[in-house]
């Protein structure tokens, strides 16, 4: 019997954001070094007013949520 591997759990929202602006704050600031670089995206994180990013995280937390329970349902099943 195989066994499944449970869902991965979503990314937060200060890691979504990053991931998206790492790459411009980059290009913009090419002579920044590894750790300027995170202590910006943290400054730039603080002044977001922005929810897109939180949004996004609540709801692919709930669907992480609901799978989970999904595959707890299916484990138990599985037992039986």
């Amino acid at each position: 019997m195989e066994k499944i591997s449970p869902p991965k759990r979503p990314l937060s929202a200060y890691m979504m954001f990053a991931i998206v602006k790492r790459p411009q704050l980059k290009e913009e600031n090419p002579s920044l070094k590894f750790g300027e670089v995170g202590r910006k995206l943290g400054e730039m994180w603080k002044e977001l007013s922005d929810e897109e990013y939180k949004n996004r995280y609540i709801r692919e937390k709930k669907e992480y949520e609901k799978l989970m329970i999904d595959d707890d349902n299916n484990s138990d099943s599985d037992n039986n």
